[in-house]
């Protein structure tokens, strides 16, 4: 770690902090800076094997070269072996499964493919990246989204003519694909060749132990229908890939591991607001606001983590209402229809819309929940500003990676605690949380009550 006071531009933050009253000095409780890893490429040898016009699709991605990791990956996809990959944020995992896949779908006229995602954020952003890989293959090569924002009528024509690849979560893996299989095992269920399965991390717990069961009774179903898939998972945050990949499947994976092979320089800020306890939320969302309007006024693109959805929204109205003071006073000149809101319940076109502005940074300021928090591609993102830290150290790591997104880049992070034990602790050991190991992932697809919920769903699907 660089020593704390050495950066000209952690200095140039801390000050830009202090004098809008975001910060004061003596409530700065950690500095470092996190030195950048620059990341090893492969040989590129595993591109020559690939399906000619995957090739020149790559080519005119700009993909010439591959990380190690991602050539590993593709060249054990290629094999025809199912891969759990644990890389880093910003590590290109999305090429490393979209290649093999790819090439799998052209070489195989009849075959199909499913992603699930768990969020609708990340579903968006995945297919816009394989729109820029696929697009120089052609309509028969398009995917689609079909998920509970997919239009009825336009569900009708999916199942009657399923794309090439379908974008999906557990909910409708559950209620459509499995609920309703009999609409798609002729046309798409039947001819699965590949099964993706993101951000794995959030498979955990009593949830992923129904999705580990869920996924098994998926399989089964594939199996009777005489499809075998490969299958791949993949996260930035997980201490036990491996186990967990096997845990939550049932089947065998080899394990592809980028940990700590690249990541972005990154400057932490550690601070713990000395605040009145009678007033405490509204002065502690008032420095969140300032912060992220100063990180604004310095030319920068932020999110800032929101505990709550409340938080959230009450943080972009004041944000607005101070950036119009700014104007008016002639302290700073910001558009307040660069700040924006992220949260569950938005129509599917506002959450489209805000994530295309964030790609191409009309939106320079957004506070969200933890609905941005998975592997969304945001594009140049400055900085994050977490006000309060997460349940877990991978979700702390999953927000962090938002800002960022390739080694080169330069990033920062301003983390606000509450009051709290975990964030107390946190706030005045910045070496021990930046040095802590990734979380183990925890399912039990043999838990009683659960097995037999999902037993019934074997004989009558509908259930």
């Amino acid at each position: 770690m660089q020593a704390s006071g050495k950066s000209p531009a952690r200095t140039r933050m801390r000050e830009a902090l202090i004098e809008v009253e975001a910060l004061r000095e003596e409530e700065l409780c950690g500095e470092e800076t996190q030195p950048r890893i620059v990341p090893e490429y492969g040989s590129g040898e595993v591109l020559k094997t690939l399906h000619p016009r995957l090739r020149e699709a790559l080519g005119e991605a700009g993909v010439l070269q591959l990380y190690t990791h991602q050539e590993d990956a593709i060249e054990a996809g290629l094999a025809g072996t199912n891969v759990v990959l644990q890389a880093p944020t910003a590590s290109g995992k999305s090429l490393a499964f979209q290649v093999p896949m790819m090439d799998k779908l052209l070489k195989d006229p009849s075959a199909k493919a499913l992603l699930v995602y768990p969020m609708k954020a990340l579903a968006f952003d995945q297919r816009r990246q394989l729109e820029e890989l696929t697009k120089p293959l052609g309509n028969g090569y398009a995917s689609w989204w079909y998920d509970g924002d997919t239009p009825r009528a336009d569900r009708d024509v999916i199942r009657k003519a399923p794309p090439k690849i379908l974008i999906t979560n557990p909910e409708m893996l559950n209620g459509s694909f499995l609920g309703h299989s009999e609409q798609w095992e002729e046309k798409f269920l039947s001819k699965l060749k590949w099964i993706v399965i993101d951000e794995m991390h959030e498979y955990r717990g009593y949830f992923g132990s129904n999705v580990s069961l869920l996924l098994r009774r998926f399989n089964h179903k594939l199996r009777q229908l005489g499809a075998k898939p490969q299958v791949f998972l993949c996260s930035a945050t997980c201490a036990n890939a491996k186990m967990h990949a096997k845990n939550l499947t049932g089947i065998e994976f080899k394990e592809i591991s980028a940990t700590d092979n690249l990541r972005p320089e990154r400057d932490f800020y550690f601070i713990k607001p000395d605040l009145p306890a009678h007033k405490y939320r509204d002065l502690f969302l008032y420095r969140v606001v300032l912060a992220g309007l100063t990180c604004m006024k310095l030319g920068q693109q932020v999110i800032v983590f929101c505990p709550s959805r409340k938080f959230a929204e009450d943080c972009h109205r004041t944000a607005v209402r101070k950036s119009e003071e700014w104007a008016e006073s002639g302290e700073a000149k910001l558009d307040p229809k660069g700040i924006k809101v992220f949260r569950g319940g938005l129509l599917a076109e506002q959450r489209q819309e805000i994530q295309q502005g964030m790609k191409t940074g009309g939106v320079r300021l957004i506070f969200s929940t933890n609905a941005l928090e998975l592997g969304v591609d945001i594009g140049g993102l400055d900085g994050v500003v977490l006000a309060g830290f997460p349940d877990t150290i991978m979700a702390a790591w999953q927000r962090i990676g938002r800002a960022g997104r390739n080694w080169r880049s330069k990033a920062f992070v301003l983390y606000y605690a509450i009051n709290s034990a975990l964030d107390t602790f946190y706030v005045h050991n910045l070496s021990a949380f930046l040095s802590k190991p990734l979380d183990e992932l925890v399912v039990n697809p043999e838990n009683e009550t659960l097995v037999e919920r999902h037993l019934p769903a074997l004989m009558n699907p509908l259930i």
